[in-house]
């Protein structure tokens, strides 16, 4: 999801496979379809600069959130049989406490906290505040939409 240049990336991966072998892997699908990155971001918006909020739905985690595109991009490279498709599943981390220390060191808020540690304190207890009517027996439970995706070599 990271890659410059995905097509160029994937086609080197093509490259390594055998006639007739299988690509797989799993990326996320848009902001808008994850609640596992949304709802952080949007309960600490407006501590964070909001220029970084604002790239985020473009950001490389969701370089591939797409189909078509990401249908278009294994093509290019060579792929056949590109198979895509669409799963959400529900993720949690333990308590309320758990659950945010998570978001707030990984995914799109804590991307942007690792840069601005001064941010933590606040962000993570309005982060607090948005989970706690997501709190169950399990903690927090939260969607996360993800592509699964496979393509064979020719």
């Amino acid at each position: 999801m990271f890659f410059d240049d995905a097509t160029g990336a994937f086609r080197n991966l093509l490259r390594a496979l055998r006639p007739g072998g299988r690509l797989g892997f799993v990326c996320w699908r848009a902001l808008s379809e994850n609640e596992l990155d949304d709802l952080p971001l949007r309960a600490a918006a407006s501590l964070l600069p909001p220029d970084l909020v604002s790239k985020t739905a473009f950001s490389g985690w969701f370089s591939f959130s797409r189909a078509e595109s990401l249908r278009r991009i294994l093509g290019e490279a060579g792929f056949l049989d590109v198979q895509i498709t669409s799963r959400d599943v529900r993720v949690h981390s333990g308590s309320l406490r758990e659950m945010v220390d998570v978001c707030t060191r990984v995914g799109a808020v804590g991307a942007i906290l690792r840069d601005r540690p001064h941010l933590m304190r606040k962000a993570a207890l309005a982060l607090e505040d948005a989970l706690r009517e997501r709190d169950g027996p399990n903690g927090p439970e939260l969607r996360a939409g993800v592509w699964i995706v496979t393509a064979r070599a020719p």
